[in-house]
C-alpha cells in the first residue's frame, strides 16, 4: 500500500459497506515497521471518515488482561453480570466508533485468545458489541516489534492483515505542517445495499467457479505445514520486490471474510484493494490464484442480463467455448442475481424466471453443456420464490432436476 489514503479507502471500503452487519467480522490489521503513525494516523483517517476521537478508542492489547475481553465480574440484582470496561461499554452507547487493537504483537497467547470470541462474535462479556462499533488493529512485523510475541494461528485466522507503508513525503509535510492534521480527502459517495448485494452475486459466482472448476484451488490449507509456520515467522516478498508480513492462510472462515471484502472494494471499482483484501484474509498464494482467476472472467452485469430477458430485448452475451469456467460463472452470477431478496414477491418472481430464460438459451439455443448449468439450475431451485410457474422454463427445468438430484442424493 502505498500512503494514507490508500489506507483510509480499505478503511471506508468495508466501515461504509450497507451490509455492514454481514462485514461486521472483517476485522482489518495493519501492519508497519515502528514509527510509520499508525496509530495516529489511524485516528487521522477516523476523522476523515466522520469519526470523532470520543469515538475513536485505543487499546495497547499487550497491557490489558484477558478479562477486558471476558468481562469483569459485577454482582447486579439479578445476579453476577460480566461488564466490559467503561470506554468500551461508552462505545456501545454512543452511536459506535473505532476500537483500536494497537500493539498486537505485544499480546500474550492468553490475552490473544480471549480476544477472539471479541474478533468473532463482538461479544465482551456479557455485552454484544453493534455493528457500528468497528474493531480494526495495528502491529509490527515480528523482528521489528518490542517485546514481540508468537500471533497465533486462531487470531490471525479472523483478521485480513494489510501492509501500512505510513504517509507519503507529502501527506508528512503536510502532517507536520498542519499541527497534526492532515487536509481531509475526498472519499467516495457511499453505494447502496442493493448495489452491494449486485456486485456480491458476482463475487461469489466468481468465488464458486473458482472452486469447481480451477484444479489450483484451495479451500482450507495445513496450519501446522512448513509453508503456513513460515508466513508465521518471515517477511514475504511480493512481485514487487515488497517485503510483507501476512500470517494469512486458507480456511471456510477466511475465504467467508475475503469475499465479502473483494465485493466491498470491486464495487467501487478498486481491484487493487480487492487483491490486498483477499491475500491479507487467504494468504498470498491462494488470494492472488483467485484474483487472476477472477480478472480473467470478464463478466458481463448479471443485472444488465436479467433486464434485458425482461424487457424482451437481445442478450448481448455469447458463450466462450474455449473457457468453461467463464461460462459457468456467468451463468451462476444470473442464478444468484435471480433470486436476490429484499423485493416485492411479484419482481422477485419476475426475476427468478428471467434467470431460468436465460439458462434455457444458453442451454438450447447456444449449446452450453449440461454439466456448466447444473449449479446455477441447483441454485434457482432451491431458492424458488413465490408465484405460479411459467410453461416457458417447466422444460429446462425438467431436464436439469435429474442431474440436481443425483448430487443431492
Amino acid at each position: 500500500m502505498a500512503g494514507l489514503k490508500d489506507s483510509a479507502r480499505r478503511l471506508f471500503y468495508v466501515l461504509a459497506a450497507p451490509q455492514f452487519q454481514k462485514l461486521a467480522r472483517v476485522n482489518l490489521m495493519f501492519v508497519s515497521d515502528p514509527g510509520e503513525g499508525k496509530t495516529s494516523f489511524g485516528r487521522q483517517v477516523a476523522r476523515w471518515l466522520g469519526i470523532t476521537d470520543e469515538h475513536f478508542v485505543r487499546w495497547s492489547i499487550g497491557q490489558h488482561d484477558p478479562m477486558d475481553a471476558n468481562g469483569w465480574a459485577t454482582p447486579r440484582d439479578e445476579g453476577l453480570v460480566f461488564e466490559p470496561p467503561m470506554r468500551i461499554k461508552d462505545l456501545t452507547k454512543n452511536g459506535g466508533g473505532i476500537w483500536l487493537l494497537d500493539e498486537v504483537g505485544q499480546a500474550p497467547a492468553t490475552v490473544q485468545g480471549a480476544f477472539l470470541k471479541v474478533l468473532d462474535e463482538r461479544w465482551v462479556g456479557d455485552t454484544q458489541l453493534p455493528p457500528s462499533v468497528h474493531i480494526i488493529g495495528a502491529t509490527n512485523p515480528p523482528e521489528t516489534g518490542a517485546a514481540s510475541q508468537d500471533t497465533t494461528r486462531p487470531f490471525a485466522n479472523r483478521c485480513i492483515w494489510l501492509t501500512f507503508s505510513g504517509p507519503t513525503k507529502e501527506e508528512h509535510a503536510a502532517f507536520i505542517s498542519g499541527r497534526g492534521e492532515v487536509e481531509a480527502m475526498e472519499l467516495p459517495t457511499r453505494k447502496s445495499a442493493e448495489e452491494w448485494d449486485a456486485q456480491h452475486s458476482i463475487t461469489v459466482a466468481l468465488y464458486t467457479a473458482y472452486m469447481t472448476r480451477c484444479p489450483t484451488a484451495v479451500l482450507r490449507e495445513d496450519a501446522k505445514s512448513d509453508e503456513i509456520q513460515a508466513r508465521f515467522t518471515t517477511l514475504e516478498a511480493t512481485e514487487t520486490g515488497e517485503r510483507v508480513f501476512c500470517p494469512a492462510y486458507a480456511t471456510p472462515r477466511t475465504w467467508d471474510v475475503a469475499t465479502q471484502a473483494y465485493t466491498s472494494a470491486t464495487l467501487y471499482g478498486d481491484k487493487t484493494a480487492g487483491l490486498d483484501f483477499v491475500c491479507g484474509a487467504v494468504g498470498r498464494p491462494q488470494g492472488l490464484g483467485f484474483c487472476h482467476f477472477a480478472d480473467e472472467q470478464d463478466l458481463v452485469d448479471p443485472e444488465v442480463i436479467i433486464a434485458a430477458i425482461l424487457a424482451g430485448t437481445k442478450v448481448e452475451w455469447a458463450p466462450d467455448v474455449k473457457r468453461p469456467d467463464r461460462t459457468f460463472a456467468q451463468l451462476h452470477a444470473v442464478a444468484i442475481a435471480g433470486c436476490r431478496a429484499g423485493m416485492a414477491d411479484k419482481e422477485r418472481n419476475a426475476r427468478w424466471h428471467a434467470a431460468w430464460m436465460f439458462l434455457k438459451a444458453a442451454r438450447n439455443e447456444m449449446g452450453v453443456p449440461k454439466d456448466l448449468c447444473l449449479v446455477a439450475g441447483e441454485h434457482l431451485g432451491a431458492n424458488r420464490v413465490k408465484g405460479q410457474l411459467l410453461a416457458s422454463v417447466e422444460d429446462i427445468i425438467r431436464e436439469l432436476a435429474p442431474m440436481v438430484a443425483a448430487t443431492r442424493a
